[in-house]
């Protein structure tokens, strides 16, 4: 994971002149922990996937958190939030991406749709 954060990041600086974002957090554990000890969050919120900032290890937990809060209190259907699901990015509007398994799936706020990014994190 490293080599290939390693290698973005060596891109971004070349062509931007900074990094994109945050050192990683050592203390990272549960799915994403490999992707967080690299890189911990955005910088400056700035957008790393397409529209989507990069969570540091504090934020995905919080939205974790809520999202599978808001799944109970509000009763959704498993397959809406499924528990399994641990987000990384956020679009600030309702839109994640999450891991799932090791898939990256993009969370619509107001859809069933679950697009596929990516077969795994690495990819």
């Amino acid at each position: 994971m490293k080599d290939v954060l390693d290698r973005i990041d060596a891109h971004v600086r070349a062509v931007f002149g900074r990094g994109l974002w945050r050192s990683g957090n050592d203390d990272a554990r549960g799915p994403l922990a490999d992707f967080h000890r690299c890189a911990d969050g955005c910088v400056d919120e700035e957008p790393t996937f397409g529209s989507f900032a990069l969570l540091g290890v504090d934020e995905a937990a919080a939205e974790k958190r809520m999202m599978d809060q808001l799944a109970i209190d509000d009763g959704w259907e498993r397959s809406w939030w499924p528990p399994s699901w641990h987000p990384f990015g956020s679009d600030h509007a309702g839109q994640l991406l999450v891991v799932d398994g090791g898939r990256v799936l993009e969370f619509v706020h107001d859809d069933e749709g679950r697009p596929e990014h990516a077969a795994s994190l690495r990819a």
